[in-house]
């Protein structure tokens, strides 16, 4: 949620788009999708975009870890 308000708020700053182009951006990005329809255009809302993309990637790789985590113990639990 926190990488969502961010984004709102640096790409309205940054690009000058509305909260919901902006919201629209970051779902795009976080998801990978990239329809290509939002762009980043300066140099510095490019750079805000590859760290988000590494933070989402990163945040989503911690979730998946963390529910595989919680599914092998649940089912070593239900072995024994």
């Amino acid at each position: 949620v926190l990488y969502l308000i961010v984004t709102v708020f640096l790409y309205g700053h940054l690009e000058g788009w509305s909260p919901g182009d902006s919201l629209y951006f970051a779902i795009v990005v976080v998801t990978t999708t990239g329809y290509g329809d939002f762009l980043p255009t300066s140099d510095s809302s490019k750079i805000v975009t590859v760290i988000f993309i590494l933070l989402a990637l990163s945040n989503t790789a911690y979730a998946i870890t963390t529910v595989q985590e919680e599914l092998v113990t649940r089912t070593f639990r239900r072995l024994r």
